[in-house]
């Protein structure tokens, strides 16, 4: 959902100095190539050594559920929340979620409600 909130957000963030080269940069991951140069291998994704947390959404016009499932089967201590009925901000579309898996994972609690 677009509300004022995100609105200002986006402003602020095309006002800053350097905006366009970092979106012309951030654009070039469309190129296929690119991407696949930036990629993480599945090599890379087992060597990660840290706890992570995989967020995936059920609307994610980037990629299944599936992929983030996979993503987080090669992270030998990864975490995997999915957001249902969100796309690719769930930051915006479910605030109150997204908010609580992090602070959840952040804080070593297992995902249930307080």
């Amino acid at each position: 959902m677009v509300t004022d909130d995100l609105i200002r957000t986006r402003q602020a963030i095309f006002q800053q100095p350097g905006w366009l080269k970092a979106c012309e940069m951030n654009m070039a991951l469309q190129d296929l190539d690119t991407r696949k140069r930036n990629m993480l291998s599945d090599d890379d994704l087992r060597a990660i050594q840290a706890e992570a947390l995989v967020i995936w959404t059920t609307k994610d016009p980037s990629g299944p559920v599936d992929e983030g499932e996979r993503i987080a089967s090669l992270i030998p201590n990864a975490r995997l929340a999915v957001i249902e009925n969100c796309g690719h901000w769930p930051q915006y579309e479910d605030a109150a979620t997204f908010n609580r898996i992090h602070l959840d994972f952040l804080l070593g609690r297992d995902g249930e409600q307080p």
